[in-house]
């Protein structure tokens, strides 16, 4: 963004008082104006195409219960229906976005290349199942919930029951006869 562009927005002639009229505004309005600089841009690679067409496939889907189990998981971790429940319990959304994280650093999927062999697998599950993350995050979410139970948590270990999650799905990863998400020990949760 060049430098009048940034002065335009930020004092504009309502917050100081037309100090900066000067500047050419024929050209943009608010809803127009290139907010990352005036490069020429190609859209159509394809690359960016094909990952655009992906992210605007998910956004258009609600979450309507597309996967029986995925819906049934969901309830039951929304509810708390599953074991006998303590009265301290995890809050759901930020358990959700725990167990997001911690997906993306096991599967090392900030890099180009994983470098974990829980990366290389999943990159390998991926190839036979493009669902596999969701699959993989409906797991580890209703994995999570049971070593909560087992564990008898409480909030403060929150931490602790994460980073067991964590091992248990490393070592079901490194399992020799794992080749789809459904072969993972752990995929049993979902049916329950």
């Amino acid at each position: 963004m060049s430098s009048s562009t940034l002065r335009r927005r930020l004092h504009h002639g309502d917050v100081d008082g037309g100090r900066y009229d000067r500047y050419e505004t024929s050209r943009f309005d608010s809803l127009n104006e290139p907010l990352l600089g005036y490069g020429d841009y190609d859209y159509n690679r394809h690359a960016e195409e094909g990952r655009l067409r992906n992210l605007k496939q998910r956004l258009s889907v609600p979450f309507d219960g597309t996967s029986s189990e995925h819906q049934e998981a969901f309830q039951d971790l929304l509810h708390k229906r599953d074991g006998k429940r303590s009265e301290w319990e995890y809050p759901f959304a930020v358990a959700g976005i725990n167990v997001s994280f911690m997906l993306v650093q096991m599967l090392d999927l900030q890099s180009g290349n994983p470098s974990t062999l829980a990366g290389h697998r999943f990159l390998e599950l991926l190839r036979e199942d493009e669902m596999a993350f969701d699959n993989l995050f409906c797991i580890a979410f209703k994995l999570l919930d049971a070593q909560w139970l087992a564990k008898r948590a409480s909030y403060m270990e929150f931490n602790d029951v994460l980073k067991s999650t964590r091992t248990q799905l490393e070592r079901e990863m490194a399992l020799e006869d794992v080749s789809t998400v459904r072969d993972l020990p752990a995929y049993n949760l979902l049916g329950r």
